[in-house]
């Protein structure tokens, strides 16, 4: 991020969501700066047959990073109901 704006730069934002914008945009930049690297380095495997441009390579990562978030959100919600349980039934052996 420290190359898209400085830390003097975002501390005179006052507004959250304007901050919360600029900080989004920067590490977007910096996927894609890191994206465009990796690329580089499996461009040079690629064959006619196994060619991806560079925005088709950038969509399926992040398609496949969304993915994997929405299953460990659902993992999440999942263990966070057991521990619920858990603390329920807890909280009742302490009641009686």
């Amino acid at each position: 991020m420290h190359s898209h704006y400085g830390i003097n730069f975002c501390s005179r934002i006052k507004d959250a969501k304007t901050l919360t914008v600029l900080l989004l945009d920067a590490n977007k930049r910096e996927i894609e700066k890191d994206l465009w690297q990796q690329w580089l380095v499996d461009y040079s495997r690629m064959s006619s047959e196994t060619f991806m441009t560079f925005e088709k390579y950038k969509d399926n990562f992040l398609n496949e990073n969304i993915v994997t978030k929405k299953t460990d959100i659902v993992k999440v919600l999942a263990d966070a109901k057991v521990i619920m349980a858990v603390d329920k039934a807890e909280r009742e052996k302490l009641i009686k």
